[in-house]
């Protein structure tokens, strides 16, 4: 979605010019292009100079609407058969946990917040505005100066460390000196369509356990015995050996993935500076 989107929205942008125009993908083919490249991206976020802020954030609501025409959600199931009533009439904001916990230190909160507003010992929650509902993802998009993304994690290849083999953060990803940029989502109705990982909606459970059995789904778990194991054969050399007692069993499973975007200009990815609380 972040480069088949024809819109960004670039934080500290000179007022009025926020908005920015970026390469996108074109294709009647349904071919995907990464036409945000490293370099149109050095040029981008060579013009992000602040963090996301809740004024942007409400900001961001009257460009979508005014400027933009994007629809909020009206509230139907959504694709993975959850109820959309949260979403009612609001458009969704999807940042990573920094953005959202930095939003409780925020000064037009500290200075405009109700007064029983308890910020101190209670989590920052509910919506924004009465315009936004916000989803936490858990690895947000982050960018380096040189405008790569690195990933967010890795698997230890050290095998003298004691998590040898353990995925782990990746540092290159974690550091706000090695990665300071990072992408929020504005997000409005209909904006794509995407294939599910699970097993099928709850209009299924009526079904005995034989048949929903024999149903087939993206990402379900089929159990196997057929499977090589480690022996040892006369003269005590390893060799792989076939399964043949059934002693070991496997869980092996494929997965669909994909999104379509069904109205790409109903989403914009927001380019900001990451920050902490102090």
């Amino acid at each position: 979605m972040f480069h088949a989107a024809p819109n960004v929205w670039c934080c500290g942008k000179a007022v009025g010019t926020e908005l920015t125009g970026a390469p996108h993908w074109t294709s009647t083919t349904g071919a995907i292009a990464l036409s945000k490249n490293a370099a149109t991206m050095t040029g981008l976020l060579g013009e992000v100079t602040q963090p996301l802020t809740l004024q942007t954030v409400a900001k961001l609501a009257t460009v979508a609407y005014t400027d933009l025409g994007i629809p909020p959600f009206s509230g139907e199931i959504q694709g993975d058969a959850q109820s959309g009533e949260a979403l009612k009439h609001k458009y969704c904001l999807v940042t990573g946990i920094e953005t959202w916990e930095r939003f409780q230190f925020d000064p037009w909160l500290l200075n405009n917040r109700p007064i029983n507003m308890n910020i101190v010992t209670e989590a920052f929650t509910g919506d924004l505005f009465g315009r936004f509902t916000a989803m936490v993802e858990r690895h947000p998009l982050h960018f380096t100066a040189a405008g790569t993304a690195p990933a967010p994690e890795g698997v230890e290849a050290n095998a003298t460390l004691y998590d040898f083999r353990r995925t782990k953060p990746n540092t290159d990803y974690t550091s706000l000196a090695n990665s300071p940029f990072a992408v929020s989502w504005l997000v409005g109705g209909e904006t794509a369509k995407a294939i599910n990982v699970g097993p099928p909606p709850r209009d299924f459970q009526g079904m005995t356990m034989k048949e929903f059995a024999s149903l087939n789904w993206s990402g379900k778990a089929h159990i196997t015995t057929n499977i090589l194991v480690n022996s040892l054969n006369q003269v005590g050399a390893a060799v792989l050996d076939t399964n043949k007692y059934g002693d070991y069993l496997q869980m092996i499973a494929d997965a669909v993935m994909g999104i379509m975007p069904v109205a790409r200009h109903n989403i914009i990815p927001i380019l900001h500076l990451r920050a902490r609380p102090a």
